[in-house]
C-alpha cells in the first residue's frame, strides 16, 4: 500500500492531518531539505514548467538533474557541501555541467543560503526569460 492509501484506510486517526501535510509536502520528490524549499518558492511563485530528478542522456554519459525546465533547456543543481565537498562529486559536477552546457542547456548552481534568501530565483527568472 502506498502512503495515501494507507490514510485513506485509516480516516480519523491522530496525526493524518500532519502525514498529509508531509505527502503534499514531497510529491515533487525531493532528495534533500533544500530541494523541498526550492519547490516551495517554485510553487509559491507560480513558476511553471519544471520537473524534478529529470534524468538526461548526453554524449558524455547519463545525468540526473535536480530541477529542469526541459522547455526552457534550464538545468539547476542544489549543491549541498557536504553530499558535494568530495573529489568525486565534484568531478562529476563539473562533467555533468559540462555536458549540459554542450548540448545547449544553462546550467545554474544554488546552495542552501541561495535558496533560504530567495537570491536564486533572481537568476532562475533571467535564464526563463
Amino acid at each position: 500500500m502506498c502512503a495515501r492509501e494507507v490514510l485513506a484506510a485509516f480516516p480519523g486517526r491522530g496525526g493524518n492531518a500532519e502525514r498529509e501535510r508531509i505527502l503534499k509536502d514531497s510529491r515533487d520528490r525531493p532528495w534533500s531539505e533544500a530541494e523541498r524549499e526550492a519547490h516551495r518558492q517554485l510553487r509559491k511563485e507560480g513558476i511553471t514548467g519544471w520537473e524534478t530528478n529529470f534524468s538526461m542522456r548526453t554524449q558524455a554519459g547519463n545525468f540526473i538533474v535536480d530541477i529542469a525546465f526541459p522547455e526552457a533547456k534550464v538545468a539547476l543543481g542544489i549543491d549541498g557541501f557536504e553530499f558535494h565537498s568530495s573529489r568525486h562529486a565534484f568531478e562529476n559536477d563539473r562533467l555533468r555541467h559540462n555536458a549540459l552546457t554542450a548540448e545547449g542547456w544553462q546550467v545554474l548552481h544554488c546552495t542552501w543560503a541561495q535558496i533560504t534568501s530567495g537570491q536564486w530565483l533572481e537568476a532562475l527568472r533571467r535564464c526563463l526569460a
